[in-house]
């Protein structure tokens, strides 16, 4: 029964009667309540509910993916953002009334404060609840943070190229070690042949797939690469990881010496070697060392935009292999750093024969 309140307040002017029922309902079907009620003089109105939907089932799972929406990413580049993407979530029933996205245990908010961590392993877990706020999660597959490319190598004996300008075409034997992803492992190699060191030469690359037997020691022959330029060339070997960034060392093969002795100067030039279209370079830091990037003869120092250098009077000792290294900073300050392939000091003449008459 009804009754009427003498004044409007926050409250309804009704005050609810309630009944309940005791049955089997079907899942899935949509109910209905209809109430009438009649006065003292046999007139009756009535009123039907808008219907409730019985639904105390699951939703069914979809598929949660990071990276590009066609294929889970194993690794990831960027430590500020995840895109992630889902599909196939659904409910019979009552359908999906909304989404919560979390990264592991954690519900999303990267900030400046709380990135992801360089070599971490995540997932992304999506929790789809029903308009009876029923709720199932499903994760993605495991994936690693990866921000930083891989580490620099050089090359290595026996490296080998002929030029032949008949058919203006380069024959190659390459080898060079030391490229290392401790988080995500090298995925390719890359060789480039141009004019200058720069990622443009990609477009027109060697891919090579890593010798897994012994990944520090890599060697590959390349044959009749096109050169309408054969002269001043510069060889690039790109690393490239499998969160698809990349790192190069590079080789110019013009005028280049394996062998010095104690009373010459040595000298270094990488003229036409680096290049950046953007920022420009803004200077060149060069050393000398025992291994490529190492500068245990002479330190690392700024010779400004000059792309030449000598060392004189260094104490050089015979039958070591050593390394220049040129490191290029452009005017926002990223650096790129390209190794040579290495001279050794030989004083020793060769030993005296026998000359038959």
């Amino acid at each position: 029964m009804a009754s009427i309140n003498s004044a409007v307040s926050e409250e309804s002017l009704f005050q609810w009667n309630h009944q309940s029922w005791t049955i089997h309902f079907l899942q899935g079907i949509r109910y209905f309540t209809t109430v009438e009620t009649c006065n003292g003089a046999g007139l009756c109105s009535t009123a039907t509910s808008n219907g409730v939907i019985i639904d105390n089932s699951l939703p069914v799972p979809g598929l949660v993916i990071v990276g590009s929406p066609e294929k889970h990413s194993r690794y990831i580049s960027d430590k500020h953002t995840i895109h992630s993407s889902w599909i196939g979530f659904q409910d019979p029933h009552s359908s999906i009334d909304h989404f919560n996205v979390c990264i592991g245990e954690y519900s999303i908010h990267l900030s400046q404060k709380n990135l992801l961590r360089q070599g971490d392993i995540y997932t992304v877990k999506i929790t789809s609840c029903n308009a009876a706020s029923i709720c199932i999660t499903t994760m993605s597959n495991e994936f690693l943070v990866d921000t930083t490319p891989p580490q620099i190598g050089g090359f290595r004996s026996p490296m080998e190229y002929v030029i032949e300008k008949d058919t203006e075409t380069l024959n190659l034997n390459l080898c060079w070690y030391g490229f290392v992803d401790v988080e995500s492992d090298i995925m390719s190699y890359y060789v480039t042949v141009g004019h200058t060191y720069s990622e443009s030469q990609l477009v027109d690359s060697y891919k090579i797939t890593p010798n897994t037997t012994n990944a520090l020691q890599q060697e590959q022959i390349i044959t009749n690469i096109s050169s309408s330029m054969p002269e001043n060339l510069v060889l690039t070997i790109w690393a490239e990881n499998n969160a698809e960034l990349l790192t190069a060392e590079a080789k110019a093969c013009d005028n280049d010496v394996d062998y010095v002795t104690l009373d010459e100067t040595v000298t270094a030039c990488w003229q036409g070697v680096f290049s950046d279209d953007e920022s420009r370079i803004e200077k060149f830091m060069v050393s000398l060392g025992t291994l490529p990037s190492v500068d245990d003869i002479v330190q690392m120092k700024e010779v400004g935009q000059s792309t030449y250098t000598k060392w004189e009077n260094v104490k050089l000792e015979q039958g070591t292999r050593y390394y220049a290294t040129v490191r290029a900073i452009n005017y926002i300050g990223l650096q790129s750093e390209v190794s040579s392939d290495g001279f050794i000091i030989d004083t020793i003449p060769p030993p005296t024969g026998i000359l038959e008459a």
